[in-house]
């Protein structure tokens, strides 16, 4: 998500995957959504731990910490989509 927005702005990613960064990079052009980005930056972690299994990753979710997460993305994704552009715009 946090990419897309990037790019929407005619800005262009890092190749990260760090949440943080991405939310305040985001933040500089839309603040109150870079900052909901900037708040699931332990998502970062949790992205990475399979991804790279020799890792070492203490932060392993709950079932509550997935589940307050997803929560959290549903509700950032409705407000960016508020951002797209209607329809012949």
């Amino acid at each position: 998500m946090a990419k897309g927005i990037l790019i929407a702005k005619r800005i262009e990613p890092p190749k990260t995957h760090d949440i943080e960064l991405l939310g305040r990079l985001v933040g500089s052009q839309e603040a109150e959504i870079g900052q909901k980005i900037s708040a699931l930056s332990r998502l970062t972690v949790w992205y990475i731990a399979p991804r790279y299994p020799d890792a070492m990753i203490d932060d392993i979710p709950s079932e509550a910490d997935l589940r307050a997460a997803f929560a959290k993305l549903r509700e950032l994704r409705l407000q960016i989509d508020k951002l797209a552009p209607a329809p012949g715009e």
